[in-house]
């Protein structure tokens, strides 16, 4: 078995489950390492997840239907947007789909489908999506889903070749135009070293612009003439830099077909200008300050009558007040540096003077010996309160939690993470942290394994029992015996159990 997934509980949950099985299991935490292991390790089963660093889950699926030694692996998309998003994984290359959720029904999903898998009989599980009726959809990865679906839709009708590199250079996107381009497959051409692409000729010079990494900013080149392929290029490469990294986005732009891209420019114009004019993000341009667009969505947001009304309008005096000087300063250090920034929390001042918490991305270019910068705003003034409602709940609820005189323990994969003052008083810890992660079997007493462990597979599946006794062992090697009830939880965001542990009597080392 080989599971792909860069959330490290996820991978230690699915490791754990196929081994209990008899499996033998690798693990990889994207597309990159996932090839990179399938060279010496040819599984029988693959399970990936669609978000994955580097080269995409549905990207990797047709990667591993293109290498001879996995091409007929037992392919399974494991992942918590198949809920989500409305497509057939059969298309690129999948045989089933499981939606992530709760631990103890995704775990009876994954043993299910490879029983069935043995036995040859996987009819029902053909184009369905199994487990989704576990699962709440979440509006916001809709949302993100829908984002990315359109940005690629602009991407891939670009009219010059765009190639995404990691920092050392192997590709890990292509647009159609770069893929044709290049001659070779996508398949093959995702995973492999940018410079690979070029023949002696060329590849000095080309390796030369990776060369000072120290100051991604001076790799920048301007239309260097290469040929790929046999047919000549016009090369650009552009260092990025975010939380992930440095990585290079590279435009390739075919200079025997110039004189036909600039026939075709105008219509491209057109389709580009209507994607973003139906776009459901703020899109803003503006120069020296001054606002020279604005998109139907941005109309709307400012609550102004027309695009007009906004026109000309200075974009800092948009910002509240308390978020201009920081404001200013990222506008020069973008226009002087030319990088595309994050997403960026601030406040802005519609016309009708209400206050609205946004996430912004700014991209400085040139256009006509001008330097432009293009603003892309998002809304998360709802999301805002929401986090502060939450933020004065979890309060609320830390203060509770203070006060209780009886422990309360939370488990998450039979290891400590939370325990309250009283908690770590009858434990005899000098503070939280010396439990933090401390496992569920070195607390509880030996003699009582065996109940404890039936007791947490009841809370696993949500059953209602009634309170009983258990021994804990204590840091200091003495033991206390609680009288101890328990609820199925969620905690940040995972299969959690919560435990309330009342104090019956205190005994010596001896028990």
């Amino acid at each position: 078995m080989l599971v792909v997934d860069n959330h490290r509980m996820m991978k230690t949950f699915m490791a754990a489950l196929l081994e209990k099985e008899g499996f033998e299991v690798q693990t990889a935490q994207d597309g990159i390492s996932a090839i990179d292991v399938l060279k010496t390790f040819y599984p029988d089963v693959i399970f990936i997840d669609l978000i994955i660093p580097n080269i995409s889950g549905e990207k990797l699926c047709k990667i591993v239907r293109s290498m001879p030694q996995v091409k007929d692996a037992f392919v399974v998309i494991l992942s918590s947007v198949a809920a989500e998003g409305k497509f057939d994984f059969t298309e690129f290359g999948a045989d089933a789909c499981i939606a992530k959720g709760p631990i103890d029904k995704m775990s009876a999903h994954v043993l299910t489908l490879l029983e069935k898998w043995k036995k040859g009989d996987l009819s029902e599980f053909a184009h369905k999506v199994i487990g989704v009726e576990d699962i709440h959809k979440r509006e916001v990865v809709k949302e993100l889903l829908s984002t990315r679906n359109h940005l690629q839709v602009i991407i891939e009708n670009k009219i010059e070749g765009i190639l995404e590199l990691t920092a050392d250079g192997k590709i890990i996107y292509a647009n159609p135009v770069a893929i044709s381009l290049s001659g070779i497959k996508e398949e093959k051409l995702l995973g492999s070293y940018f410079t690979d692409l070029f023949g002696e000729n060329h590849l000095k010079g080309v390796k030369d612009l990776f060369v000072p990494a120290a100051d991604p900013i001076n790799a920048i080149s301007d239309n260097l003439s290469v040929a790929i392929n046999g047919r000549k290029v016009l090369l650009n490469i552009i260092p990025i830099k975010d939380q992930g990294g440095n990585s290079f986005i590279v435009i390739l732009n075919a200079a025997s077909e110039r004189k036909q891209a600039q026939q075709r420019l105008y219509l491209s114009e057109k389709q580009c200008g209507r994607l973003v004019e139906i776009s459901p993000h703020t899109i803003l341009l503006h120069h020296k300050g001054k606002l020279q667009y604005v998109n139907s969505a941005g109309v709307k947001l400012f609550g102004a009558s027309g695009s007009q009304e906004m026109i000309g309008r200075p974009y800092a005096d948009l910002v509240h007040p308390d978020d201009r000087a920081g404001f200013k300063k990222h506008m020069r250090r973008l226009v002087k540096e030319r990088q595309v920034t994050p997403f960026r929390e601030h406040r802005l001042i519609t016309l009708n003077d209400r206050v609205i918490n946004v996430e912004s991305t700014d991209t400085a270019f040139k256009e006509q010996n001008k330097i432009m910068i293009q603003t892309v705003i998002h809304d998360i003034t709802e999301r805002k309160k929401a986090e502060t409602a939450l933020t004065e709940s979890e309060r609320r609820y830390r203060n509770l939690m203070d006060m209780i005189p009886d422990a309360v323990v939370v488990w998450a994969d039979e290891r400590i993470v939370f325990a309250n003052p009283a908690a770590v008083k009858m434990i005899g810890a000098t503070g939280p942290d010396k439990l933090m992660g401390k496992s569920y079997w070195k607390i509880v007493h030996p003699d009582y394994h065996a109940v404890s462990r039936k007791r947490m597979d009841l809370l696993h599946q949500d059953e209602q029992i009634l309170p009983v006794e258990v021994k804990f062992i204590r840091l200091d090697g003495k033991t206390v015996i609680c009288e101890c009830t328990g609820k199925s939880i969620t905690f940040n965001g995972w299969p959690a159990l919560l435990e309330v542990w009342h104090e019956k009597a205190n005994l010596d080392k001896s028990g």
